[in-house]
């Protein structure tokens, strides 16, 4: 385990895993001006230059390893963010077995050193709103039937039974499910980036055409930066109604939307998708909404970032890394 900060007498300390990935940069950021005092964990050998600058300590350490899991140092903290994972959904059916049963090994790790050590914060994990069966009534609430054969949803439908079994220890936990979200500082793998990406390269090689898959379906985009804040949220309340909430917006946004923001930002209108049989998967859900009421009317907690100002700002994220 490789260690470097200052934790004496630390007062605040709220816990990220995954603290590398695209989600951690913006809740550190997020927490740090709600005045916490922020310790990463990852496998790299420190903070990358996304999330380094809101990080006060970082913690190296390889989750499936429960030998060196049960060595951190998490019973002081008030929070563990749980963001760790195995997430991408195109690699997990290269690696089936890695996802049904990774994200579950990793916080069953995570939760039994935090419960040896006497823990008394509170522990968000975060799963998905992937978890859900797709074929039934939308938007779609916490009580709504989950279920999956898709390795990702298998696996995190799995970590949080994990979780309950931890909740009935005695532990505070509680499980987030968002769906899809966007923003700036995204990789290639998911489709914001992976649109713009394709855009821009038609654009410098003045093509006409660029080939897609099936843009017509339709799912349930946040912005990020509203992820993180209902993340604090639910960290921070002096207590909670429920064990598992819904983060997500209630609208359902179509790839050819998207497509059509990142067009009005780049100025690329007269470039033409084009789709390609060998991306489409006949057995996607043409639409999937999720349903937030509980943190709304909980919390009052609503998305604020629109979908325009989303893809702006993912642009002008983009473009500020080649200059």
């Amino acid at each position: 385990m490789v260690y470097w900060g200052n934790m004496d007498l630390v007062k605040n300390e709220a816990i990220i895993t995954g603290i590398n990935g695209f989600v951690a940069s913006h809740l550190a950021r997020y927490l740090k001006s709600k005045g916490y005092f922020v310790t990463g964990l990852g496998r790299d050998g420190g903070p990358n230059e996304n999330v380094a600058p809101y990080v006060d300590s970082y913690l190296k350490c390889d989750l499936l390893d429960k030998d060196a899991v049960n060595a951190l140092p998490l019973q002081n903290a008030v929070a563990i963010l749980h963001l760790a994972g195995f997430a991408l959904v195109s690699e997990s059916f290269k690696k089936p077995d890695l996802y049904k049963e990774g994200n579950a090994e990793i916080t069953d790790n995570l939760l039994s050193a935090a419960l040896a050590q006497n823990f008394r914060g509170r522990a968000l994990i975060v799963s998905t709103g992937a978890v859900y069966e797709s074929l039934q009534d939308m938007p779609l609430k916490e009580t709504a039937r989950v279920g999956g054969i898709a390795p990702y949803p298998i696996g995190k439908i799995r970590a949080e039974e994990v979780a309950r079994q931890y909740i009935d220890k005695g532990l505070s936990i509680i499980i987030a499910r968002p769906f899809n979200h966007i923003g700036p500082e995204q990789d290639e793998g998911f489709l914001l980036p992976d649109l713009y990406t394709q855009l821009i390269q038609a654009k410098k090689a003045d093509e006409k055409t660029m080939s897609v898959g099936n843009l017509k379906t339709r799912r349930d985009y946040t912005d990020v930066r509203d992820i993180v804040s209902a993340y604090e949220l639910l960290i921070s309340a002096p207590r909670l109604r429920y064990d598992t909430y819904n983060v997500c917006s209630g609208n359902s946004y179509s790839g050819e939307d998207i497509l059509a923001e990142i067009k009005k930002v780049v100025a690329a209108h007269d470039i033409e998708a084009i789709i390609d049989p060998e991306r489409v998967r006949p057995t996607d859900a043409m639409e999937i909404i999720g349903d937030s009421s509980r943190l709304r009317q909980e919390f009052n907690w609503k998305p604020l970032i629109p979908l325009s100002q989303t893809v702006q700002d993912f642009v002008t994220w983009k473009l500020s890394k080649q200059s």
